[in-house]
């Protein structure tokens, strides 16, 4: 059992940390690595005392609708947030929260404006069937000349790479994506031992459009398995008095000087914006993660397809609060001529971001979903129960890129895009594909 009380988490032992001294709390009996806030060592707990395993940076700060202390409820079950891990795959830092239960300890993961909860389940109980999950052991190098994770041996003529599936129990899985990470920052306490700046391996699953998981294979042996749910912020019922002041909603646009021309750039999502498009210049600054300064990737040129909804702009769809942070103009090629769209980049209030697509007058609103929850069926795709017949396609090409995006990319960049509409419902999904 942990500790609660009607006014947060309760503290059930002082210790001296083993590398200043300082009185560092523990909050939970299943607490087993905690991070000294006041001189930023790692430390194991033993019976009587911590021992110093490391140090750790401090923490990027993030915008997040979480801290330390945050109390919500999932599955019924009440939780408090214990710790905080920051972690980085390359293309950016994200967060994810070491929450307690009455029954045990959940992960929050935030990333690109989802939140997903994890629980881990133990391999050892679970019905693998034919589908042999490799080890830490038979893991790849990773590719000299990419830097790319290479896929794990499953054996001949079994593949291991995102879009393939993989049985976990009586469950199929979809491998949605392969990488490789580390942390690079904690805050607070974990109920295992963490290992800062140590490179991690994962495969994230996706079973329809809400199920998620992760293996991961930092631990020899077996990799860990983690099950979880995309979920809406809403549904955790956070308790309104524990929200941090970072959160979302509360953010301030921050202003950045183009490198280009000097002009000002007003970015309202600072600390997830990797990409900006300059609307003085045209030029495109950009940065390998949060923590770097923006450099230009793109230089100056004529702006010549301007939104017609200006960046910065707040509203109201469909009783939903957004900010508009981007604009992009695409376009498919065909028979030597561009055939352009144009697509807006929001933020809703609680992070989550929607797309708004303008072609040729007509408007659709878009959310990402899981490639999981999309399913082929002959020539047509079905989702949600409904199906999609294939209405176009092409190679779609960026030429203009103004604003702000949590993704690196300039005009040029280019992608497959398949559309599917159910006429019936008015309903459209499009896939990407590089």
């Amino acid at each position: 059992m942990s500790a609660f009380d009607g006014e947060g988490p309760a503290v059930l032992q002082v210790m001296d940390c083993g590398n200043c001294g300082a009185d560092v709390p523990i909050t939970s009996p299943a607490t087993v690595t905690v991070a000294c806030e006041h001189c930023g060592t790692l430390l194991l707990r033993g019976d009587v005392d911590l021992e110093a395993i490391g140090e750790v940076a401090l923490a990027t700060p993030l915008v997040s609708n979480f801290e330390i202390g945050t109390e919500g409820y999932f599955d019924r079950r009440r939780f408090v947030v214990r710790g905080q891990l920051q972690l980085d795959h390359g293309a950016g830092l994200w967060n994810e929260w070491a929450a307690e239960t009455d029954e045990g300890w959940i992960w929050i993961a935030e990333a690109q404006g989802e939140i997903q909860v994890y629980e881990e389940v133990d391999l050892g109980k679970v019905d693998l069937g034919k589908d042999e999950l490799p080890s830490r052991d038979n893991l790849p190098a990773v590719d000299p000349d990419t830097g790319d994770m290479l896929p794990p041996r499953r054996g001949k003529d079994r593949s291991w790479d995102a879009g393939t599936s993989v049985q976990i129990g009586s469950e199929r899985w979809t491998i949605v994506e392969l990488g490789r990470g580390h942390v690079v920052a904690c805050r607070g306490e974990f109920p295992i031992r963490i290992q800062v700046g140590v490179r991690t391996t994962y495969a994230d699953l996706a079973l329809g459009g809400a199920k998620v998981a992760t293996l991961d294979f930092t631990r020899p042996g077996p990799p860990e398995f983690l099950s979880g749910l995309r979920v809406d912020l809403s549904s955790l019922q956070l308790d309104p008095s524990t929200l941090p002041d970072h959160r979302p909603d509360q953010v301030k646009s921050v202003a950045v000087k183009c490198s280009e021309c000097g002009g000002t750039i007003e970015v309202q999502d600072a600390t997830r914006a990797i990409t900006l498009g300059c609307a003085h210049c045209g030029a495109v600054l950009s940065r390998a993660r949060q923590t770097e300064a923006y450099h230009a990737v793109e230089g100056e040129k004529k702006i010549r397809n301007k939104p017609a909804i200006p960046i910065g702009s707040r509203g109201t769809l469909y009783g939903e609060e957004v900010v508009v942070l981007g604009f992009m103009r695409r376009g498919v090629l065909a028979d030597g001529q561009l055939w352009p769209w144009h697509e807006y980049l929001l933020r809703a209030s609680d992070g989550s971001y929607r797309w708004l697509v303008e072609s040729d007058g007509h408007w659709t609103l878009a959310s990402s979903t899981s490639p999981a929850a999309v399913q082929r069926k002959g020539s047509k795709m079905s989702y949600a129960g409904q199906d999609f017949r294939h209405f176009s396609g092409g190679k779609a090409v960026v030429d203009t890129v103004l604003g702000e995006f949590y993704w690196q990319g300039k005009s040029g960049d280019s992608a497959r895009t398949d559309d599917y509409v159910n006429t019936r419902t008015s309903t459209l999904i499009s896939l990407e594909a590089e």
